[in-house]
């Protein structure tokens, strides 16, 4: 008796489209083929029986947030047949070996929620250990500049006020290259001159010495960035033309924020908080900066040092790096005939960096097997059970005693020693 073959054909996020299999003719059509459309957030599992050993093999599919999937199941053509992975290899690789104890439901569960995605976009960040940026930290002293903050916000404000005293504003003629020690050097011996720019090149690349993620952000007639607050777990606008925070309370606000409250009507919500004068920013001043934030985009590169190109060369091409967030203000926009890069996932612009993510990929009732990972360099990981302090712990760590765990949480050291965001999981026993 001849065993029946099943093949997954297509699984379709949004418009991109993921082959589990390679070929060059079309696929024919078949009748007894069975689809299922999974609408935003919802899930279903695929169920194989193995009639000879009486066993039940699960797959699981889920569509994400802002996402719709197509699932087509049918029964698999010739050239499947010879090309495409087995069942029992795909399932292992996605769930595991089918007699671990993890596939058993009675068992605990992991649970988080105050971690966020990971974006699906491409972001090119510039290394710490860039021989400039190495070269910026020290001929600027910028260990020194930082060195009465307490928290990562002094550190930032200490950086943002230092940025800004460097040199009066005037018009970039020539256009200096995206290259902090370039622009000091430059506008130092009167060759050229520094605006909204400059002031954010010379910004971003002092934070990226020290070891933060700062990115690029393009506003509407004006130019300025965001770093990463790892204490804070979120993205946070700096301007520093205006060596100013953007505030709603007591809580710092990324671009986006900013955006979305001005665009709702609630830009008297918005305060300003100049870090040189520590005092807020009113009146025309305040409605002037509050004009640029109508409108943003997020460039993807953040490397510019690793190309020779000039800094006017991205200004021109901007468009090829830079991301804007699709929603009811998109028709408005104008793109001068190039349209960038587009998304409805906001986790594609806002997610955490230098975070610990956890896996749990084995557990019997002795013991669990955690995995813990990062998409981003970290020079170690910790650990806290149940509250306990953190304690370095190696990628994979097996614990005892799994029934008392009830929280864990983790968090990553950088190699230049800035503590990541604490992630937080829960056991469901």
């Amino acid at each position: 008796m001849n065993k029946p073959l099943l093949a997954l054909l297509i699984i379709s996020i949004s418009a991109n489209v993921l082959y589990l299999y390679t070929q060059d003719e079309p696929i024919p059509q078949h009748t007894d083929s069975t689809q299922v459309l999974l609408s935003e957030g919802k899930n279903v599992y695929l169920t194989v029986k193995d009639l000879t050993k009486n066993e039940d093999r699960k797959l699981n599919v889920q569509s994400q947030p802002g996402e719709v999937v197509e699932l087509l199941v049918r029964p698999a053509t010739d050239f499947e047949k010879e090309n495409m992975v087995t069942l029992d290899q795909m399932l292992e690789g996605i769930i595991g070996h089918k007699n671990s104890a993890v596939t058993n439901n009675s068992q605990a569960k992991l649970s988080t929620s105050d971690t966020q995605q990971q974006s699906w976009l491409r972001y090119s960040w510039q290394n710490p250990l860039h021989p400039e940026l190495v070269k910026l930290r020290k001929r600027e002293k910028l260990d020194s500049v930082i060195a009465s903050g307490k928290s990562e916000i002094e550190k930032f404000f200490l950086l943002l006020t230092w940025t800004r005293a460097q040199w009066e504003t005037g018009s970039p003629n020539p256009y200096p290259a995206w290259n902090a020690n370039t622009i000091l050097s430059m506008i130092r011996s009167g060759k050229t001159s520094g605006f909204c720019g400059q002031y954010s090149h010379v910004l971003t690349q002092s934070l990226q010495s020290l070891g933060y993620y700062a990115r690029y952000v393009g506003l509407k007639n004006h130019f300025a960035l965001e770093v990463y607050w790892n204490e804070g777990r979120k993205w946070i606008s700096l301007d520093p033309l205006y060596s100013c925070v953007l505030m709603r309370k007591d809580t710092y606000l990324n671009t986006h924020e900013a955006y979305e409250l001005i665009h709702q009507g609630r830009q008297s919500e918005i305060s300003l908080f100049n870090t040189k004068t520590k005092t807020g920013i009113s009146g025309e001043e305040r409605d002037k900066i509050l004009k640029h934030y109508s409108d943003y985009n997020i460039i993807l590169k953040a490397d510019h040092l690793s190309s020779r190109k000039s800094g006017l060369y991205f200004v021109e091409n901007a468009w090829q790096h830079s991301v804007v967030f699709i929603d009811k203000q998109l028709p408005k926009k104008e793109f001068l005939g190039k349209t960038p890069i587009l998304t409805n996932h906001l986790n594609d612009l806002y997610f955490p960096t230098n975070n610990v993510s956890v896996d749990l990929i084995a557990q019997n009732q002795e013991q669990i097997t955690l995995e813990l990972s990062s998409h981003y360099q970290l020079k170690e990981i910790q650990l806290s059970i149940n509250g306990s302090p953190f304690q370095k712990v190696p990628a994979q760590v097996t614990l005892k005693n799994p029934n008392a765990i009830k929280k864990i949480r983790t968090r990553g050291i950088t190699y230049q020693s800035i503590l990541g965001p604490v992630s937080t999981y829960r056991f469901n026993h």
